[in-house]
């Protein structure tokens, strides 16, 4: 696999234009490579799909496993589910029709990406889950929750550092809060975007179940190709090809905190890792490979006032059997918390079964 050798000191692209690198302002960008296909860009028409079973770890290590306290109020829960990524590589943005959200974007920077003939990449996210709690209290009566969360990313190639052009975002999904008073589940309604110009980046939030409903716009500052949307992340993670004990800052777009946040990123792999797939397909056959080696990846929030628990992510290391060179994201760990006490409730862990690439 070429890799891409991430240094501890400035990495300076020297770029003249869009088509060659997307900014000319001097700033840092963000270097990532091809490694989802290889090592080498993709023409239009590839297209990948990752497939993943999701579900509930309550002890996935010592960090992230469910507190004592909510054997109090919560007898058990399960939680399972799938959760797929689709990527698309074309040569035009989508019609109004063909966003989640039915509406048309615009922008200086879409405009520049037409202009210069750029590939576009769309990411498309979904995730389907089931929760069922039993409540202290009741020990026979469940109650059960369905979660979905969509979402969809318009960029550029890597070249031009990912450069996010337009994100959106659709969830519905409860969480469990805690209280002196007892268990509450608070659910989420909410119609979330993004659009990206050469300068600055506007984001549309409506929270559909918030009384009264919220729908506010917000604009930020920023400099071209020095971030990522939260929605590419996964994907971008797959394509920075970090050496064992080097750590990495990523600044990241999410509508949780408006303005750009750093994720540290760390390939934290004390050994080797090789995993053997207890279900796996690839392009509709059975993994035919001994082994698949993965690179560890953790990552959290870098920043004084701001923390978080660490997520992990299991990266494709090299070629095996008919899986080829893709990096693909193997294993995703997601640790989970009580709303407002934030007291974890173990893990939801992404495993992939299903594996398809066209060119």
């Amino acid at each position: 696999m070429k890799r891409l050798k991430i240094l501890l000191v400035a990495f300076i692209l020297v770029v003249t234009a869009l088509a060659s690198g997307c900014s000319c302002t001097g700033d840092i960008l963000l270097p990532f490579n091809n490694d989802f296909n290889g090592g080498s860009a993709p023409t239009a028409g590839y297209s990948e799909t990752l497939t993943y079973k999701v579900s509930l770890d309550e002890r996935y290590n010592s960090q992230i496993k469910r507190a004592d306290s909510l054997q109090k109020s919560v007898i058990d829960y399960t939680i399972e589910g799938t959760y797929t990524s689709t990527l698309t590589v074309g040569t035009s943005f989508p019609e109004k029709q063909d966003t989640l959200l039915k509406k048309a974007f615009d922008s200086d920077l879409k405009k520049d990406v037409i202009k210069y003939n750029l590939e576009v990449y769309t990411l498309h996210t979904k995730l389907e889950l089931v929760a069922t709690y039993y409540l202290l209290g009741d020990k026979t009566t469940p109650t059960v929750k369905n979660d979905y969360i969509e979402n969809k990313v318009y960029f550029v190639k890597a070249d031009s550092s990912f450069s996010p052009v337009y994100s959106e975002t659709i969830e519905k999904y409860s969480s469990l809060g805690v209280s002196d008073k007892g268990v509450f589940f608070i659910d989420y309604d909410n119609e979330l975007s993004t659009l990206y110009r050469n300068e600055t980046y506007k984001m549309h939030v409506k929270y559909n179940n918030a009384n009264p409903a919220i729908d506010q716009t917000y604009q930020f500052e920023y400099a071209l190709g020095t971030c990522i949307d939260n929605v590419q992340l996964l994907f971008a993670i797959r394509n920075l090809g970090i050496d064992k004990d080097v750590s990495y800052e990523m600044p990241v777009v999410s509508y949780q905190y408006g303005e750009v946040q750093n994720l540290l990123i760390k390939n934290y792999a004390l050994k080797d890792v090789n995993v053997k797939p207890e279900e796996l397909s690839v392009n509709g056959s059975p993994f035919d490979g001994e082994v698949i080696k993965l690179d560890c990846i953790e990552y959290n929030l870098s920043s004084l006032t701001r923390t978080g628990l660490k997520q992990y992510c299991l990266v494709q290391r090299e070629a095996s059997g008919n899986l080829l060179d893709k990096s693909v994201l193997y294993q995703y760990v997601e640790p989970l918390v009580t709303s407002q006490t934030y007291q974890c409730m173990g893990a939801l862990v992404y495993t992939l079964t299903s594996a398809s690439f066209s060119l």
